[in-house]
């Protein structure tokens, strides 16, 4: 995926993790920085990366997100360190209505984001 792949009338399919996020949790070994390169210049997503960083606000623990909310902090770091490594640009969703973030993400795409 290159950009965004247009599915079709306008629709755009957003990933949630690609292989940027693979790469960094496959848990063997850490890559070096010529295997690394090899993989983002293989598999090359759109530049923009949307963070959607963790909001005590709306924060709980479920089946899904056993962990505390101070690790979640820290994997967002992590994640948006590794993301920044790999090249990406960062763009932070603001913490607003659900309605709200969508507007911003589709207004940031239309603005070349």
């Amino acid at each position: 995926m290159k950009k965004t792949t247009v599915l079709a009338a306008g629709l755009v399919l957003l990933v949630a993790c690609g292989g940027p996020s693979a790469l960094y949790y496959r848990g063997v070994k850490p890559l070096n920085e010529n295997e690394l390169s090899m993989w983002l210049v293989k598999y090359q997503y759109f530049p923009t990366v949307f963070v959607l960083p963790p909001w005590k606000a709306i924060y709980v623990n479920d089946a899904e997100r056993d962990h505390s909310f101070e690790h979640a902090e820290s994997v967002n770091r992590i994640a948006q360190e590794w993301y920044r490594r790999c090249g990406y640009q960062l763009l932070e969703v603001p913490r607003v209505s659900v309605d709200e973030r969508c507007t911003f993400v589709l207004e940031a795409l239309a603005n070349g984001a």
